[in-house]
């Protein structure tokens, strides 16, 4: 029993079997959403946290520790967890950069909100929000497994690349079926498949002197990326 589980539990207030029934339900959301029945309050719900717990083990872990191996000769300030699920990630990235003010994004008003502000109350150096207009610039940014939840990713991409972070730490899945990802995607009005929406993605990065950091190329399939802002920019 991971003390993962056992933090979801005790939040949540449930027993040990129960987790482990809701912990299984993962594929009939899935299904939901693929045949259409799409219902985005599921984000709002206690549901969605069992979800988030599936996606921590299963992926952004090894993304947050990879990141933190690439990046732990950097001096890093401030660091942006945007759309940190559970906090979890954000816990490693408190731990691994404890020199730097660690910014736990997540959804308004949701019980991932919520959950976060309770497992991280007692690290001096991370601040959970709900929004980040008001954020100066960050050295890095992580976003891990949320742009295909995104119907217009562009434009979430354009405001975090507004902080001007010297370091992006991405992973994407946007030709994954899951809940909440999409078969089309809209850029500048436009419908695009899930399987151009990578190449339009990185397009972007690139076209915003984003380059991929050499440290990240043995990652298995190179995720998560690590983009590098260009030396001729800084």
């Amino acid at each position: 029993m991971t003390v993962e589980f056992v933090a979801l539990r005790d939040f949540l207030g449930i027993s040990d079997a129960e987790m482990k029934v809701r912990l299984k339900c993962e594929k009939e959301f899935d299904a939901l959403w693929m045949d259409g029945k799409i219902d985005e309050s599921l984000y709002q719900s206690d549901d969605y946290l069992f979800i988030a717990l599936n996606c921590f083990v299963r992926y952004s872990k090894k993304f947050a520790l990879q990141t933190l191996n690439a990046l732990s000769t950097e001096k890093l300030n401030t660091v942006l967890d945007y759309g940190a699920g559970l906090g979890f990630t954000t816990k490693m990235l408190a731990e691994g950069f404890n020199n730097a003010t660690i910014f736990c994004q997540n959804l308004k008003g949701s019980r991932q909100l919520a959950f976060c502000e309770k497992l991280l109350s007692g690290y001096n150096n991370v601040k959970v929000v709900d929004e980040i207009d008001n954020l100066d610039v960050m050295d890095l940014i992580c976003c891990w497994e949320l742009f295909e939840h995104i119907k217009e990713p562009l434009l979430l991409l354009k405001q975090l690349l507004s902080h001007k972070p010297r370091y992006l730490s991405i992973s994407n899945s946007f030709g994954a079926k899951a809940y909440g990802h999409h078969s089309h995607y809209v850029v500048e009005g436009q419908d695009v498949s899930n399987s151009a929406m990578s190449r339009i993605f990185n397009a972007e990065l690139r076209k915003s002197m984003y380059v991929v950091d050499e440290r990240c190329k043995i990652f298995w399939n190179r995720r998560p990326t690590i983009w590098c802002l260009s030396k001729n920019t800084q």
